[in-house]
């Protein structure tokens, strides 16, 4: 299969995350796919980490059948691909071929720690975007390694990390606040849709009900059935993002 050159990612960039916008809007035009939650870092703040996530991975087949369920293609203007580190998934790099190939307008960006970026072939590096996290002391090779790289887009963490120790207890109003200005995007795990990076290990470590809901050919529908607002109530980002709108 040839690989297209894929369009630059610069119409959604993190820097809009903390923007109020039509999320029936989001819903339609990007997609977030979680390609596994193991990873070759060990990460003390990782929120899979510490909710000890059970989650296999994404097969090319999951993938195959997510897509056909997806009818509008030519709508999708956005795909990210995460983690965990999505390079440890041995289907991943047959995964991005054909992503590219069904989702012909859409940008893709796959969210990586950059360790293993020198071991893929220079066809593929140069065909996608990769964003590489810097936080705070934990600089290491792989930011001077690939900084140069009009492709990498290297994102500087600004703001604190998920403490799941610390459970705020928001209400009902103020978790919909947050859930009103934090990013929102539809994250599919496996086959079922979450409404953030959070809710899942939120609700596999049993802080709240559940909030996910199949992923069907009715998907566009179930997303707005969505409570990730239940989520957010025990959710320390939350908390900082309803800070942030009374300060």
């Amino acid at each position: 299969m040839t690989i297209t050159i894929n369009k630059p990612y610069d119409w959604m960039i993190d820097e809009h995350s903390r923007n109020k916008r039509d999320q029936t809007d989001a819903i339609l035009r990007q997609l977030d796919f979680d390609v596994t939650h193991a990873c070759n870092k060990n990460c003390i703040n990782c929120n899979l980490q510490i909710s000890k996530s059970k989650f296999g991975g994404l097969t090319i087949g999951d993938f195959r059948y997510i897509a056909g369920l997806i009818k509008n293609k030519d709508a999708i203007r956005g795909i990210k691909f995460t983690g965990g580190e999505p390079l440890v998934n041995p289907d991943f790099i047959r995964i991005l071929i054909l992503v590219n190939h069904i989702f012909p307008n859409a940008s893709i960006m796959i969210h990586t720690n950059g360790k293993l970026l020198p071991l893929i072939s220079p066809e593929i590096f140069n065909k996608f975007c990769w964003r590489i996290s810097e936080y705070p002391g934990w600089i290491d090779e792989v930011i001077d390694q690939h900084k140069k790289f009009p492709n990498v887009y290297i994102y500087k963490w600004k703001g604190d990390f998920f403490d799941p120790t610390l459970n705020p207890k928001l209400s009902e109003t103020q978790a919909k606040i947050a859930r009103e200005r934090c990013m929102f995007s539809v994250r599919i795990i496996g086959k079922n849709l979450y409404g953030c990076c959070l809710s899942y290990p939120i609700e596999i470590q049993g802080q709240c009900e559940s909030v996910h809901v199949p992923l069907t050919e009715n998907w566009q529908e179930n997303s707005k059935q969505l409570e990730t607002w239940k989520a957010c109530r025990h959710c320390s980002t939350a908390l900082r993002v309803i800070d942030e709108t009374t300060t």
